[in-house]
């Protein structure tokens, strides 16, 4: 669920994960955030949580996605800065790791 789409009071008594729990506790990134770091899928910053997080969700419900199915995925998620190329290089090898983020 998108939180400009959700009061926070909506979400009492549901489990909610953010950016930050995605990185392991000793600070590992996460599949999905070490492909973005890789594959410079980061620009401003804005809009990367976003996502992220997405595509975290994403991946775990379509472990081999298509490359269509990765844009649609992503669709809900707007970027001024990248083109979206390395957003996508990113999803891809994100995909490609063959483990769930």
């Amino acid at each position: 669920v998108r939180s400009c789409l959700m009061l926070a009071v909506q979400a009492d008594g549901h489990e909610v994960t953010t950016v930050e729990a995605l990185a392991s506790a000793d600070g590992e990134l996460s599949i999905v955030q070490q492909a973005f770091r890789d594959a410079h899928g980061l620009q401003c910053g804005f809009c990367t949580p976003g996502f992220v997080v997405t595509l975290t969700s994403f991946l775990r419900d379509h472990p081999e996605p298509t490359d269509d199915e990765i844009r649609s995925a992503l669709s809900g998620n707007l970027c001024r800065c990248t083109g979206y190329q390395g957003i996508l290089k990113a999803a891809r090898l994100a995909a490609d790791a063959g483990r769930r983020p």
